[in-house]
């Protein structure tokens, strides 16, 4: 049997609900092994598969993958499930999980497309989901004012030995500064162009009839995330993934007291370490190797 013909068989039978879930969890798997029988998929197609997944999950997500995989092949295949080897994963260690930087950059030259549409909505979406990029915060993007923008985005400043925008947001959990490169400037200028002409203060404000001009609710910056992501056909990108990612790589090359300040956290580098930072496992395992090799 094709593998993809098991996959309709096996989800038909257990609701809707359940059937978005095993798609979620099976679906990239499917868009490569779905023409192969079910029979050559062998523990090594899997094991490869879950050694990649294992570099950006949660014990928790992990252990939801394996959950719908081993099911799956279950069905036909229970005394040499290909699954099997697979360990059970568990919540402890706890992983930092990031956004993929992969998606991020597909999803921002989604931005960068909307950015140039006739619908305003679209490129509303767009700069909201572009300034999530930054690692701001969502209470940050949320709490920025047109004022706040305006300025930021008036000129060009030297940053090293680059130019980028630097947005001063008082609002938020915790003041921040929003640094924007050219790229992502243009996309949040593009929707300047077009954002409702009205005296409140918020730069993302609503387009519906029923509350025209006022501050975009928390569901609208939902329904923005989700629609860059789904249009860009990458897995759901949460802002406090954006946030991670941008922490952790701040974090590997500055040092976690830069990516605190990065980040907007006051409170000093315990937060970064404990919540954004995920260390660069494989340069330590090189640095301890090294080191074992010197004490010869």
């Amino acid at each position: 049997m094709i593998l993809n013909n098991l996959f309709d068989e096996f989800v038909s039978v257990r609701g809707s609900a359940n059937a978005a879930l095993y798609r979620n969890k099976l679906g990239k798997f499917l868009a490569v092994y779905g023409a192969y029988e079910v029979e050559a998929i062998t523990p090594e197609i899997i094991k490869t598969w879950f050694d990649e997944l294992e570099k950006g999950y949660s014990e928790g997500n992990l252990a939801m993958y394996r959950k719908c995989f081993a099911a799956l092949f279950n069905s036909v295949r229970p005394h040499d499930n290909p699954v099997a080897g697979i360990r059970r994963y568990k919540q402890e260690p706890k992983r930092i999980i990031r956004a993929d930087k992969d998606d991020v950059q597909i999803a921002l030259d989604v931005c960068e497309q909307l950015s140039k549409s006739d619908n305003p909505i679209e490129r509303r979406d767009a700069a909201i989901f572009t300034v999530g990029t930054s690692g701001a915060r969502r209470s940050n993007i949320a709490s920025l004012t047109i004022d706040e923008a305006q300025i930021g985005l008036s000129k060009l400043e030297q940053i090293g030995d680059d130019f980028g925008y630097i947005l001063v947001c008082d609002g938020g959990k915790e003041k921040m500064e929003l640094v924007l490169d050219e790229r992502r400037g243009r996309i949040v200028r593009k929707y300047l162009e077009v954002r409702p002409n009205v005296r409140h203060d918020y730069l993302f404000v609503s387009f519906e009839e029923n509350s025209y001009g006022r501050k975009l609710s928390n569901e609208g910056f939902i329904r923005a995330r989700r629609k860059i992501c789904g249009l860009a056909n990458v897995e759901m990108i949460s802002y406090q993934e954006m946030r991670r990612m941008v922490g952790t790589d701040i974090a590997r090359q500055e040092g976690l007291e830069t990516a605190a300040h990065a980040l907007g956290h006051t409170s000093g580098i315990e937060v970064i370490r404990k919540h954004y930072y995920d260390p660069d496992k494989e340069k330590a395992r090189k640095a301890a190797l090294n080191v074992l090799k010197k004490r010869k």
